[in-house]
């Protein structure tokens, strides 16, 4: 029952701490979480805490989010539908500050992006992000975030040949409250 808490906090925190509020100046990232939430796609993240750093996959597809940690055999499946994390999106915006800033561009593999930073003030403390979003398609490619306690995140993400992985299965039931 803890290792079901502890993966739906891991997915909760891939979707929701990376999160931008519906501020003015941040309006194309807010658009590009919107519809990241609602496209097929692949997330690689390294978290880096303590001096120790673990990797994540995340595949998001028809609903449901799969999650590997550390290339474990067996993926674990949790059911959430995009609309579903985009209510838990807008709600976690209530209470928390954003300020988005251009931070320049790059190219990647032949491909533009814009860079912006980001300094978010949630009720979990202070953090800066840098987000590379695609010039072509206004989706995310990379976020960078420096979060409170020392603990760094780095996901990367990709939208093409998205599939479920054949070694899955469904996350056990979160204990009662």
């Amino acid at each position: 029952m803890k290792t079901t808490a502890v993966l739906l906090g891991v997915a909760a925190t891939a979707v929701l701490t990376v999160q931008r509020s519906l501020a003015g100046d941040c309006d194309a990232l807010t658009t590009a979480w919107v519809k990241h939430l609602h496209t097929p796609h692949r997330t690689t993240m390294v978290v880096t805490e303590g001096g120790k750093d673990t990797t994540l996959q995340f595949i998001s597809l028809d609903g449901k989010i799969y999650i590997d940690r550390d290339n474990a055999p067996v993926w674990t499946m949790i059911a959430i539908p995009p609309d579903a994390l985009e209510a838990m999106y807008r709600k976690s915006n209530i209470d928390e500050k954003e300020t988005c800033r251009a931070d320049g561009s790059e190219t990647i593999d032949g491909k533009s992006f814009d860079i912006v930073a980001t300094h978010r003030q949630s009720l979990k403390g202070a953090f800066d992000s840098r987000i590379w979003l695609s010039r072509a398609t206004g989706m995310l490619f990379k976020v960078e975030d420096d979060l409170p306690g020392g603990r760094r995140e780095v996901s990367i993400y990709a939208f093409d040949n998205v599939v479920a992985p054949a070694n899955s299965v469904p996350a056990p039931p979160p204990p009662p409250p």
